[in-house]
């Protein structure tokens, strides 16, 4: 490791050609830094082929001010990706780190050609239709070398996860916390394979077995069976929990699940899906594609929080793709056909373990063909 000390900051580098390359000050913007996301306390952007994640942490008290200052979360998170890059786990190459007091800062090389897995999924698999088999078993044979390896990811999921798609590789991103555990090992394995409830939008019951047994976690399929169960209750209590939280954030125009347009001189509400892409575009909502439902403030409300809960709990259904509160109508896609309880009765246990009465909603087709729900 190489120590270059540059005004307030203290940097530890692999390779000088990469101090070369971002010094003086790595943590300052420049005309070709590309901001990737922020918050109040964490910044991440992008600059000549590095990401730079910036860590700022709230110090209130002197416990956090001096937990910043000793162990500086950037250092920990650059020391997790070089084990796990030793082991052979794939992971962003961590470059180097620097500190400025309670400040702190990791870069890594970007991975050409990479987009996060769960905006992949979402895009090709959920809203486009294609076949997810190649994706989901090559995601699932990662998760099965990485449970293998010893090292627990507190935050396993597909945010944190990127994919490229020619040659199908996944790399590990955002590794703040992993570390190899030799006690509560079968907690951390199940907190893990707890990520698989990303894909239950689109996959049904035996879909979700066969990836449990590739994982690895399950021998057959007696107990890729006690586990896709395990699932489906742990996910269903989870969201439930978070419920009124997500809730708020929803009714008050969190950025997260809409985003607010002027179209045609119209102020539009557009959804979201998980990867933060909408749901369908403004000029789009007027060529007959979607079903438009009128009604008071009142209806429209319980409307749009039945979908947003249905939705929070990933079981399929015709989503509302935008709101236009001026005139008093949603726009939601249209269902299709109904389907035989042979092929999609395995969702009405779903929305049994999530909450809602079964016999509220019949079985239909979504725009794919896929079995999905819609409430009577």
């Amino acid at each position: 490791m190489y120590r270059v000390k540059s005004g307030s900051w203290i940097w530890f580098w692999q390779e000088l050609q990469d101090w070369n390359r971002l010094g003086p000050h790595p943590e300052e913007m420049t005309p070709e830094t590309v901001l990737v996301k922020v918050n109040p306390v964490r910044g991440v952007f992008r600059r000549d082929g590095y990401f730079c994640k910036l860590e700022m942490p709230e110090c209130r008290n002197p416990v956090a001010f001096w937990r910043a200052v000793l162990f500086p979360r950037a250092r920990r998170e650059f020391y997790s990706a070089l084990a796990l890059d030793v082991a052979g786990i794939p992971v962003t190459p961590p470059v180097g780190y620097g500190q400025a007091l309670t400040c702190s800062m990791l870069i890594t090389r970007e991975v050409p050609g990479a987009v996060t897995a769960n905006g992949w999924f979402q895009k090709q698999f959920v809203r486009a239709g294609e076949d997810p088999a190649k994706f989901l078993r090559r995601w699932a044979e990662f998760l099965h070398q990485l449970l293998a390896s010893g090292f627990y990811h507190p935050d396993f999921h597909g945010g944190n996860l990127l994919y490229q798609p020619e040659s199908g590789a996944f790399t590990l991103v955002d590794v703040y916390g992993v570390r190899r555990r030799r006690f509560f090992r079968g907690l951390g394995r199940r907190r893990m394979i707890m990520a698989l409830r990303e894909f239950r939008e689109i996959l049904n019951r035996e879909q979700l077995l066969d990836l449990l047994q590739v994982c690895g976690i399950a021998g057959g399929r007696a107990e890729a069976e006690r586990w896709h169960d395990d699932l489906l209750r742990y996910a269903a209590a989870r969201t439930r929990r978070e419920l009124p939280r997500r809730l708020k954030q929803f009714f008050d125009g969190y950025a997260k699940y809409g985003r607010t347009v002027e179209w045609a001189g119209r102020s539009l509400w557009l959804t979201l899906d998980a990867a933060g892409q909408p749901l369908a575009e403004a000029e789009a909502l007027d060529d007959g594609t979607y079903e438009v439902i009128s009604g008071s403030e009142e209806t429209l409300q319980a409307r749009r929080k039945r979908d947003f809960e249905l939705a929070l709990h990933l079981i399929p259904h015709p989503r509302i793709v935008a709101w236009e509160a001026a005139a008093g109508r949603i726009y939601r896609e249209r269902a299709g056909a109904a389907i035989a309880e042979e092929q999609g009765g395995y969702l009405r246990e779903r929305l049994r373990i999530a909450g809602f009465e079964p016999d509220h909603f019949k079985l239909v087709s979504d725009r794919f063909g896929r079995p999905a729900v819609e409430e009577i």
